[in-house]
């Protein structure tokens, strides 16, 4: 059985590591982040942003505290307050089945029930 001999074990790491290149003292050079590029050869279409709210302003207009509304998610509820002022109107609402909500009238689609 032969004797282990740590200096040249030590030898082989170091002279390893330099024949790679790289040491602890020096960190890995990184590439700059290039952005994805698409493959597929696809164009696409642009989209026009001076429209963001899909909801109708007709229908939000009216919307006074007091009255009854419909929201798609929310369901039946009663306005509380209306506060602010066009485009950023915003409605404090109670739906009796999701508690008390405070909604922006350009987004909230909500619909004015008969009473």
């Amino acid at each position: 059985m032969g004797s282990y001999n740590s200096s040249t074990a030590f030898n082989r790491m170091t002279t390893r590591k330099k024949t790679t290149g790289q040491t602890r003292s020096q960190p890995l050079k990184k590439k700059a982040a290039q952005p994805p590029i698409s493959s597929s050869g696809k164009h696409m279409a642009r989209v026009d942003h001076t429209s963001t709210a899909s909801t109708n302003p007709s229908s939000v207009e009216g919307i006074a505290e007091g009255m009854n509304v419909w929201h798609e998610k929310f369901g039946k509820g009663k306005v509380l307050r209306v506060e602010g002022a066009s485009p950023n109107e915003k409605a404090t609402v109670f739906f009796p089945n999701a508690g008390q909500k405070q909604l922006l009238l350009k987004f909230a689609k909500l619909e004015i029930l008969a009473k």
